[in-house]
C-alpha cells in the first residue's frame, strides 16, 4: 500500500537501556551516573552504561519512573528487547558520614522499627528494646536517622528470639511499646518450665518440629498460587498459615514465643489485602519473618532455598523462600517468572 512502513532502520553500534526504578530510590539517580548491569544472554558478563535521561514523572501502579542510559555495543551483542538488570553506585551520604546497621538487626510492627541493643557492663548479657527511624536501604544495611549512636552493639542474629521472650515476660516488645524495658539473656521464665519432665520436654520438642514443618508448607503452597498469579489461591493458604499460627498461640503457648509478633501482624495485613500486589506486598514481610523462625530455631526439614527478586513491584527487592533451586517468581508471576536468583540454602535435609 501506498505509504507502507516497509524497514525501519537504526545503528545498533550504541544501545538504549531503560531501567524501572523504585520511588525510593529516584533521589539519588542523576543524569552521567555510571550503570553497571547484566543480561540473561550473558550470564556473568557485565556491561557499563551511562544514564542520559530520567523521567520526570512516575507510573502510578508500579511507583516507578524510567531511567534512561546508554551503552556502546561495538559488536552489536546488546539487542532489543533483551531483559537486563542494573545496579547504579550512588553516595548516599553526600560527603557525610552516615550510621548503619545491618538488615537482619531490624524488626517491623506497622510504622515502627525496632532493634535490641546490648546493655554494657551488666553480669548477664542483656538487651534493650530501642526504636529507631530509618534511612536508605544500601544493600544488605539500612541508614539509621536516629535511635542508635556509634559504637552500641546490636543484635543481628537471635533478636527473634529475644523479642518473643520480652513478650512472654510483659517486658518491652514490638508488641509491649516500653522503650525503658530491659531484658536479660539469662532471664526465668518461672519454675513451672524448670520442673517439666524430659518426657514432656520431648513431647513438645516434636510438636514444634511438626509445627514448623506444618508452616513450611502451608508457605510454599501460597508461594506457588502468587507464582501463577492466583490471587484467591493464595488468599486461601494465607488463611491456612495463619491458622497455624494463631494455634501456635492458643494451643502452644509453651513454644509460641518462637513465632515473632511481627509476622502476626504481616499476616493481618495479607488477610486484608484487596488485590495480588498488596497481598504480594504483605507475603515480603511474611517471608522475612518466617526465615528467621527457621534460621533461628535450626529447622531441619526439607531442603530450602532464599532466593531475590531485585524487580518486585513497590518493593526495593524482595525474598521469598523456595523447595528448588529453579527461580518460579512469587512476586512477578507470569510476567517475568524466572527474575530472580538464589542467595543460600537455609536448611538442609537431615
Amino acid at each position: 500500500m501506498d505509504g507502507t512502513v516497509m524497514y525501519k532502520i537504526a545503528s545498533l553500534s550504541s544501545v538504549w537501556v531503560t531501567f524501572d526504578t523504585y520511588e525510593t530510590d529516584i533521589a539519588n539517580v542523576e543524569v552521567g551516573d555510571n550503570v553497571t548491569f547484566s543480561v540473561e544472554s550473558y550470564p556473568g558478563e557485565i556491561f557499563e552504561a551511562e544514564v542520559t535521561y530520567i523521567d520526570p514523572t512516575l507510573d502510578p501502579q508500579s511507583r516507578t519512573a524510567t531511567v534512561r542510559a546508554e551503552a556502546d555495543n561495538p559488536n552489536r551483542r546488546l539487542k532489543p528487547e533483551m531483559l537486563a538488570e542494573g545496579v547504579v553506585s550512588s553516595d548516599v551520604g553526600k560527603g557525610q558520614e552516615q550510621l548503619l546497621v545491618p538488615k537482619s538487626a531490624v524488626l517491623w510492627t506497622g510504622e515502627r522499627s525496632v532493634v535490641y541493643v546490648k546493655k554494657p557492663n551488666t553480669s548477664l548479657p542483656t538487651f534493650e528494646f530501642r526504636e529507631v527511624v530509618l534511612g536508605q536501604r544500601v544493600g544488605d544495611r539500612y541508614v539509621v536517622k536516629s535511635g542508635l549512636q556509634s559504637g552500641e552493639e546490636v543484635v543481628t542474629h537471635g533478636n527473634f528470639k529475644i523479642d518473643s521472650a520480652a513478650q512472654l515476660a510483659g517486658k518491652a516488645s514490638m508488641m509491649n511499646k516500653n522503650p525503658s524495658g530491659t531484658m536479660p539473656a539469662g532471664h526465668d521464665h518461672g519454675s513451672m518450665e524448670m520442673e517439666t519432665s524430659k518426657a514432656d520436654t520431648i513431647e513438645k520438642s516434636h510438636q514444634h518440629t511438626d509445627h514448623l514443618s506444618s508452616l513450611v508448607e502451608h508457605y510454599l503452597a501460597m508461594k506457588d498460587a502468587l507464582s501463577g498469579d492466583r490471587f484467591e489461591e493464595a488468599q486461601e493458604k494465607l488463611t491456612g498459615f495463619r491458622e497455624e499460627v494463631t494455634q501456635s498461640a492458643e494451643e502452644h503457648a509453651a513454644i509460641y514465643e518462637e513465632h515473632h509478633a511481627a509476622m502476626v501482624q504481616a499476616l493481618e495485613v495479607g488477610a486484608q489485602s484487596r488485590n495480588i500486589q498488596e497481598l504480594r506486598s504483605a507475603f515480603a514481610d511474611i517471608s522475612d519473618h518466617l526465615v528467621k523462625t527457621l534460621e533461628n530455631q535450626d529447622y531441619s526439614g526439607k531442603e530450602l532455598y532464599w532466593q531475590y527478586c531485585p524487580m518486585a513491584e513497590n518493593q526495593e527487592g524482595a525474598n521469598w523462600i523456595s523447595e528448588q533451586k529453579d527461580i518460579s517468581n512469587p512476586y512477578m508471576g507470569g510476567k517475568m517468572p524466572t527474575c530472580g536468583s538464589t542467595e543460600k540454602m537455609i536448611t538442609q535435609e537431615s
